[in-house]
């Protein structure tokens, strides 16, 4: 299955510089039956729907049919070909059905700035090596998630992994679920301002809810979703590692 929304996160690093004018001009090439832009912008005012640029391009390119979808995509993506060759790479085994390596996907414009790279996951896996448990767990979920398999064990994997970790840091045996007053305790004898405090509890909570509502559910697991929860357990990672 293609993940369309992933391969429109990376596109749309690009559109950006579109008008919504110019950008409607280029899909009617495909579809002349597209409303003008000030008639489109109007008619999803009437329907209350957002007349932000990177909304409306989406519902529009992934408005069609797979084929066509194809050919918009091909369309956005030629003028940008020897400019950005890696993006476009990247985009195009998307939209074959593939997916990209880990390193470059889990850091896409939407979730990533530039201070996280390539730099991190091997950062990550260093200062891991010292939790044994916790550092097979994650490697685990890297592997599987750079050869595309088992999508749901990658999300078991990186919950476990932080378990242990905190486990390990914290010196007891408690369940994600049931470490946060620990780790509140921990970061703030570290000097760790609450707000950063709080960051780190939302993703257990994260963890929490999202195991019991999709991962449990495998067809619901979304390809987008593991790189997203990847990256906020890197950052985690890398926080704690460093303090």
């Amino acid at each position: 299955m293609i993940d369309w929304i992933a391969a429109y996160r990376r596109l749309y690093k690009f559109l950006d510089g579109y008008t919504g004018s110019q950008f409607i001009k280029t899909v009617q090439q495909v579809d002349p039956d597209l409303l003008d832009y000030n008639d489109y912008i109007e008619k999803r005012r009437n329907e209350v729907k957002s007349t932000t640029k990177k909304d409306y391009f989406k519902d529009i390119l992934l408005s069609y049919p797979d084929d066509i979808k194809h050919h918009l995509f091909e369309t956005f993506l030629k003028p940008i070909e020897d400019t950005s060759p890696d993006e476009v790479k990247d985009i195009r085994t998307i939209i074959g059905g593939g997916k990209v390596d880990i390193r470059k996907a889990i850091y896409a414009k939407a979730v990533a700035s530039k201070e996280i790279d390539e730099k991190l996951i091997t950062d990550t896996l260093n200062g891991l090596k010292a939790f044994p448990e916790a550092y097979k767990l994650y490697n685990r979920a890297l592997k599987d998630f750079n050869s595309g398999n088992n999508e749901r064990h990658i999300l078991d994997d990186l919950r476990l992994s932080v378990e242990c970790f905190l486990r390990a840091i914290l010196g007891n045996e408690k369940t994600l679920e049931n470490q946060a007053p620990f780790l509140g305790k921990y970061q703030k004898d570290k000097g760790i301002s609450s707000e950063i405090s709080n960051t780190f509890l939302r993703l257990i909570d994260i963890f929490s809810k999202y195991q019991n509502n999709y991962v449990k559910h495998h067809d619901k697991v979304k390809h987008s979703e593991i790189e997203f929860i990847f990256n906020l357990t890197n950052t985690f990672y890398r926080f704690l590692l460093s303090h």
